[in-house]
């Protein structure tokens, strides 16, 4: 019995292989190209990079200030009292910065 493809179907399949290595083309860099490279400087993983363009768009390097924003305001004055874990969490900070962080 012969294996029948109908036209549609072979277009479709053709369609979605253009658009696959479209979205490759698109999305996938280079491994060795000097333009992309030095966008992030040195590949150094023990560097700290720039911030990418997300980080820039959205402003997440920035802190919302409650006495700006009216919306942020419902909030202040309302948190006060201390949390019900404060004292071990203070503590466990406080052991971790005697520990590894001072010299």
């Amino acid at each position: 019995m012969a294996l029948i493809i109908r036209r549609r179907t072979v277009l479709r399949v053709l369609g979605l292989a253009a658009f696959a290595f479209l979205v490759k083309v698109l999305v996938a860099s280079p491994a060795n190209s000097p333009s992309v490279s030095s966008l992030y400087g040195t590949s150094d993983p023990n560097e700290i990079r720039k911030q990418n363009v997300l980080d820039l768009v959205t402003g997440s390097d920035k802190q919302l200030d409650a006495r700006k924003h009216k919306f942020l305001q419902a909030r202040i004055g309302r948190d006060d009292r201390s949390d019900l874990f404060a004292d071990i969490v203070n503590d466990g900070v406080q052991d971790y910065w005697e520990r590894f962080q001072k010299p």
